[in-house]
């Protein structure tokens, strides 16, 4: 094949991958509109939270392990799967009947998102190779970040006339999306040798481990953590959790790969994402704080975020480009734990505020750098691996990478549930995000370079 050739077929590829990226984010961004329109029509608004609880815990199952699936099975092979799956899950989602119908299909597409995501990423770096790489993913998060701006107004402006509509106009684009990446991408032969062997249990461990920790930190506020519901979720997932140990100790090939943390260039990655994540999950609750305290409308308190994002979507193409042309991600880091710093100090005074206009200020002061600052979490993560880790242990590290995202936020859903019901409050909840912030500056300058990669 001629490299004209190839590189066509690269950048078709590429093409698709930032059709279904986009489209992905999109449907994340958005569902906290959509939801509610059809929690509404179909009378079932007293269940809305099924819709982020459970499309959430599914995510978090599977991207833990997709890149053990992958290594196994192929990571173009099931990323295709994948990717169908989920364009199906929204089809049925669009013509859903019924409030469970569309919450069940939504939940089974976050299965089906936790295996294509971090897979993705292996096939960008299997696609340019590892040092232009991060460049082409800068460019894809920088997409995504933008998804991230969109979702909610454009959500709210289809729904104001057929809620399916968007849908409809998703799955004919991810069908787009998804033929343009089976002719483009590169076969990845899968993973061999003596260490092939799926980690079978271990996948079973992770499952039983993190489902129910994740439902106990969701539901935690509402039924009471003291409920026998809740105990009795948090008393399977620490079996889970003895049992994941216990498998992964005896496994060749952990699914679980808690090894890399040895390595101290993956392990502060690991954390700053860990905590950066715990951050963005109490930031949740700041369109509430908007207007439950401060007394905002809800158009004003949607645009919290929309400054800082737009700083960051530029920002994520600089990054990108910078860590591809020299390899260095120190000084970015270090911008992505005083950003968060910054802000979560800002945030940490917001109970103090002499007024609610005052307030608000103080509000949407917080979100710019702590919104800003995304721009690092969209490349660091993601792209450093790449430089560091075996080109073994790419997918799994990227898989765990995803799970600490997830993880951060389940824990501060749990967190901020159980600050929201106690006497503090609701304000509360916005001391949480200095406190982690800390933790990150630490990692931050703990941080180094690898030389000679």
């Amino acid at each position: 094949m001629s490299s004209t050739n190839s590189k066509a077929k690269k950048m078709i590829a590429y093409a698709g991958i930032l059709i279904i990226n986009f489209l992905a984010m999109y449907l994340i961004a958005s569902v906290g509109v959509y939801s509610y329109t059809i929690a509404e029509i179909f009378d079932s608004l007293s269940s809305v939270s099924m819709v982020f609880t459970l499309e959430c815990v599914a995510r978090g199952v599977t991207i833990s392990i997709g890149g053990k699936i992958g290594d196994k099975t192929g990571h173009k092979k099931l990323f295709l799967f994948a990717v169908a799956l989920y364009t199906a899950c929204y089809a049925a989602a669009a013509c859903a009947t019924s409030f469970w119908m569309f919450t069940i299909a939504r939940m089974i597409s976050g299965l089906a998102w936790g295996l294509f995501m971090m897979n993705g990423f292996v096939l960008l770096s299997a696609i340019f190779g590892q040092t232009e790489s991060p460049k082409y993913s800068g460019y894809n998060q920088s997409l995504t970040t933008a998804a991230m701006i969109l979702g909610a107004p454009i959500a709210g402006v289809v729904c104001a006339m057929n809620w399916r509509l968007q849908f409809y106009v998703a799955v004919a684009l991810l069908i787009i999306g998804l033929v343009l990446c089976a002719f483009g991408i590169p076969e990845i032969p899968p993973k061999s040798g003596e260490n092939s062997k799926m980690d079978t249990l271990g996948a079973i461990a992770a499952a039983v481990t993190l489902v129910p920790f994740s439902l106990a930190m969701n539901w935690g506020g509402a039924y009471g953590w003291t409920s026998p519901l809740i105990l009795g979720l948090l008393a399977v997932a620490l079996l889970g959790l003895i049992l994941l140990v216990w498998a992964e100790r005896k496994a060749a090939d952990p699914v679980i790969p808690v090894k890399l943390l040895k390595n101290r260039y993956y392990l502060y990655i690991f954390l700053l994402m860990l905590f950066y994540s715990i951050i963005n999950g109490a930031g949740n609750y700041g369109p509430t704080y908007a207007q439950a305290v401060l007394g905002a409308s809800s158009q004003v308190s949607g645009l919290m975020n929309v400054p800082g994002m737009i700083v960051a979507v530029i920002l994520t193409t600089i990054f990108g480009n910078y860590a591809a042309k020299t390899g260095k991600y120190k000084g970015m880091v270090m911008i992505w734990a005083i950003g968060a710093l910054a802000g979560g100090v800002i945030w940490m005074l917001l109970g103090s505020a002499p007024s609610a206009s005052m307030g608000l200020v103080m509000l949407f002061a917080g979100a710019f750098p702590l919104a800003a600052v995304n721009s690092v979490n969209q490349i660091a993560p993601y792209t450093y691996p790449m430089t560091i880790l075996e080109p073994q242990d790419l997918a799994s590290g990227l898989a765990f990478m995803g799970l600490a995202g997830a993880l951060g936020s389940t824990i501060a859903g749990g967190i901020c549930a159980a600050l929201m019901n106690s006497a503090g409050g609701l304000p509360l909840v916005f001391k949480v995000p200095v406190v982690c912030a800390a933790v990150m500056l630490a990692c931050a300058l703990l941080f180094q370079d690898r030389k000679n990669v």
